[in-house]
């Protein structure tokens, strides 16, 4: 095969590797028995300069017309990027995974520092600790939330456990500034939030307790990887606090929702065959 190549998210071009497509949906938990059809499907319609978003279209297409089901899972981390453009369904969605790891959580309060007042995008309690919450999200995936990201939010928790009218009791409790991105982090990012003991979580990072793993071990799949309804009516959804496939699974009157009526029969096939895969995936 000639050389050909293609260009990446953030604008740089690299050589064609087939051994990352085969990455891309071994990780999607694609059985082994697609792989090489995947594959077949992509160098069939590759040209020099291709950029790796069609690459994606290509794949997740031929997964949801052969595969039915897979192609939600390999869309995932497409999904994050979609809950744009406002970074607020991002934040109840992490409000809503923290939730699942037994964290009472509130989103947009409001703190007082010693300096000024700070919204703090999620408030989540846990063994009565406080844990300060800031979530980046960003709509495209080439982009790296760089060093700045930790040093604003370690300097916005510092600002709040300074504050002199802070009862001790209280600022006791308070244990530790997290960030979440729906993307990923800078090498500078990683090394400050370690130095500084500030917890980072991208979608790759850390390795055991990343995004991309706590969805799929959790099945808290968002709402955004569904293909059988349109982006307004997962809008309508996440606006009715919906935020995850497993919270329809949770509360199965969201099927009599008005909008949603007209597709009942196809979502309820759709969310079954990602749950079921999903747990053929994990044993």
């Amino acid at each position: 095969m000639l050389s050909i190549h293609v260009i990446k998210a953030n604008g740089e071009k690299e050589e064609y590797n087939k051994a990352k497509v085969i990455s891309s949906i071994r990780k999607a938990g694609i059985p082994k028995k697609f792989w090489n059809n995947v594959v077949a499907q992509v160098e069939n319609n590759l040209y020099e300069g291709i950029p790796t978003a069609e690459i994606h279209d290509i794949i997740y297409s031929h997964l949801k017309k052969k595969v039915f089901g897979f192609h939600m899972r390999y869309a995932l981390k497409r999904a994050l990027l979609e809950f744009g453009p406002t970074g607020f369904p991002f934040e109840r969605f992490v409000a809503r995974v923290l939730k699942e790891y037994d964290y009472q959580t509130q989103t947009d309060t409001v703190i007082q520092g010693r300096c000024v007042s700070h919204e703090i995008d999620v408030l989540a309690v846990k063994d009565n600790k406080y844990q300060l919450v800031e979530c980046k999200f960003h709509n495209k995936s080439g982009y790296k939330s760089n060093v700045q990201v930790p040093l604003y939010v370690h300097s916005r928790f510092q600002d709040i456990i300074s504050n002199p009218n802070l009862e001790l009791k209280l600022k006791n409790k308070f244990g530790q500034a997290w960030v979440f991105t729906n993307t990923r982090f800078t090498e500078d990012a990683i090394e400050y939030a370690r130095c500084v003991h500030m917890r980072v979580t991208a979608w790759s990072y850390p390795r055991n307790n990343n995004i991309q793993r706590i969805i799929e071990e959790r099945g808290l799949y968002p709402i955004t990887v569904l293909s059988s309804i349109s982006n307004e009516e997962k809008r309508l959804l996440l606006t009715n606090g919906i935020v995850t496939v497993k919270d329809i699974l949770l509360n199965k009157t969201v099927y009599s929702q008005s909008f949603l009526k007209k597709h009942k029969d196809t979502l309820i096939k759709e969310i079954e065959t990602l749950e079921k895969i999903s747990k053929e995936v994990s044993m």
